[in-house]
């Protein structure tokens, strides 16, 4: 166990500041920049995919490469980012990871921005949750996803071809699993044109479902699904068989079903009902992914990250008068808070504690 970086502490003192002080722009800005800052300027060692595709990096050279599979396991796309950037910039390896940190984060600001949530709320659950740290290991996967929400306007717009071809080319060029966030389409559209959600009995049958596969179901279900991802890209297989890490903790998948459920009771109906639908199924694909592997839950970071604009409009519906209320809403940000110092202390996810700058 290694004591938790201070920058991460500072940090954090900062954005619960900032929830205080909602009106506090200066302070707000100064966040974001540092949260910026940090993901440009970490050090070689903070994170998993910095040094696993230092490798790579290093044989990839000319437009070739983009069609030779053999040779690498990037998409074809993250290999024209590495050749232009050897071509025109010719900086060191860190400065490219920099650069692709910065559609991740950047992404995700504009997703905020456009849902016009609570920005210190939303920012606070974007790394207490670990959505941000995410962007120091699973590289091609957030600059996926932070390119995705450059485009989330369309889908919101229900220009749905349109959101679907941005989707599909994003997935092709960068990473490959981006491409079942497809399924937001007819998320979208049955929550929002149809105007159905489900009942909240249901929204807790589906978390409590899930766990409960998660406990039960690993072997047994492992067996059945991995001749299927076979037929996909056997490059994925590790999403399902990749136990060589530490398997996923019975704790933390509780934990985090009984935040869900939390969520959900705190939901007022039609306020979001299209992002605490995709929401929890990402609590629900976690769960039953997580039977799998430690690498499987990552599909689930697709529709979790939704969280981001759920947990501002959530809290910002709770009725004060209501005992109940109030007390769930304390509840939720106590496990935030347990949750990140677990996350990122005690069990110190892929690596990205100690901090260090370049």
């Amino acid at each position: 166990m290694t004591s938790i970086s201070p920058i991460y502490i500072i940090l954090l003192v900062l954005l619960c500041l900032s929830v205080c002080f909602r009106k506090n722009k200066a302070l707000l800005y100064f966040n974001m920049s540092l949260m910026l800052v940090m993901g440009i300027l970490r050090d070689f060692t903070v994170g998993t995919d910095i040094h696993v595709y230092f490798e790579q990096y290093r044989f990839l050279h000319d437009y070739d490469d983009i069609l030779d599979a053999d040779n690498t396991s990037f998409e074809p796309g993250f290999i024209a980012l590495i050749v232009l950037f050897k071509d025109f910039v010719k900086g060191e390896y860190l400065t490219f990871i920099s650069l692709v940190f910065i559609p991740f984060f950047l992404g995700f600001m504009k997703f905020i921005s456009y849902r016009k949530v609570s920005a210190p709320l939303a920012l606070l659950f974007f790394y207490m949750w670990g959505i941000y740290f995410n962007g120091y290991n699973a590289m091609r996967q957030m600059l996926a996803i932070g390119t995705t929400l450059f485009f989330i306007p369309l889908l919101y717009e229900r220009k749905y071809l349109k959101f679907a071809v941005a989707t599909v080319i994003t997935a092709l060029l960068f990473h490959k699993t981006s491409v079942v966030m497809l399924l937001l389409i007819p998320f979208h559209y049955w929550a929002t044109v149809k105007g159905k959600c489900l009942s909240k009995k249901w929204l807790y049958a589906l978390v409590a479902m899930s766990f409960a596969m998660f406990f039960v179901g690993k072997t047994f279900f492992q067996s059945i699904l991995m001749p299927l991802v076979m037929l996909y890209d056997e490059h994925y297989t590790y999403y399902v068989m990749g136990n060589d890490a530490e398997e996923l903790g019975y704790t933390f998948n509780l934990g985090q079903s009984l935040a869900a459920c939390l969520m959900i009771y705190l939901y007022k109906k039609k306020s979001m009902d299209f992002e605490m639908l995709v929401f929890i199924f990402g609590i629900s694909v976690y769960n039953i992914m997580g039977m799998f592997s430690t690498f499987g839950p990552r599909l689930a970071m697709y529709w979790t990250m939704f969280g981001v604009v759920l947990f501002p409009s959530i809290l910002s519906h709770v009725n004060r008068r209501k005992i109940r209320e109030l007390a769930c809403a304390f509840v939720f940000i106590i496990y935030l808070f347990v949750r990140f110092f677990y996350s990122y202390h005690f069990n110190n996810i892929d690596e990205v504690n100690p901090y260090l700058f370049r």
